[in-house]
């Protein structure tokens, strides 16, 4: 799930926001809702505009910023939103994913035993019913996807010049880098975000974007 926050940058010499301290920072941003659910907004175009790469389903803004920063630059995973409709109208039931998954089954039993629960084995009990009686939003039925979707991710994020060639496309691809390269100056001045304390924020990232704004302001 993604949290939806507004940013709000009015001149260079704005303080920054933990928010916006945490965007320019992130690698990553995961957007899970499930595709048709529309609940993918805004909060993932302003992670991708400074560099993160996302983890979706095709949901909402995913969309979008699928076809802007390109397929290879996007983590997709799960079911599309007419799949969703299709196994929704010949009958969902998530209780068989349970059953012939034998890795989810250990997940959930594990859940459902108090293992995370300092041994309190009700605690989670209304969620694994959910899950498996009702799962509104299929989740166990994009379990699967989502694994092989951060087995990519894994794969990507250990090279990092791979990785760093994509989280400078999308800011390209978003096309608003005149708002995004001031705002990742701000955080740098501010001294919260310096490059001895990386690798939350990749300081190569950091300077493809400076450089970026200077030609762009030029041109």
């Amino acid at each position: 799930m993604t949290v939806n926050v507004d940013v709000s940058i009015s001149t260079p010499q704005s303080v920054p926001t933990a928010t916006s301290i945490g965007m320019v920072q992130s690698r990553r941003d995961g957007s899970i809702a499930t595709s048709g659910k529309e609940a993918s907004g805004t909060g993932n175009m302003k992670f991708s505009l400074n560099g993160a790469l996302t983890i979706g389903t095709l949901d909402g803004t995913n969309v979008e910023i699928r076809v802007e920063v390109g397929e290879e630059n996007f983590f997709l995973f799960g079911l599309s939103a007419a799949e969703v409709q299709t196994l929704k109208k010949t009958g969902y039931h998530p209780g068989r994913f349970y059953e012939e998954d034998w890795e989810l089954r250990e997940v959930i039993d594990a859940v459902r035993s108090g293992l995370f629960s300092q041994g309190d084995a009700g605690l989670f009990q209304p969620l694994v019913d959910h899950l498996l009686y009702d799962d509104e939003y299929l989740a166990l039925a994009d379990y699967w996807s989502y694994l092989v979707c951060q087995e990519r991710v894994s794969t990507a994020f250990r090279q990092r010049e791979i990785w760093t060639a994509k989280s400078v496309l999308n800011v390209l691809a978003c096309g608003n880098s005149r708002r995004t390269v001031p705002y990742v100056s701000i955080v740098k001045r501010s001294g919260r975000c310096r490059s001895d304390h990386l690798p939350l924020f990749d300081a190569h990232l950091l300077l493809a974007l400076i450089l970026m704004g200077d030609w762009m302001q030029k041109g």
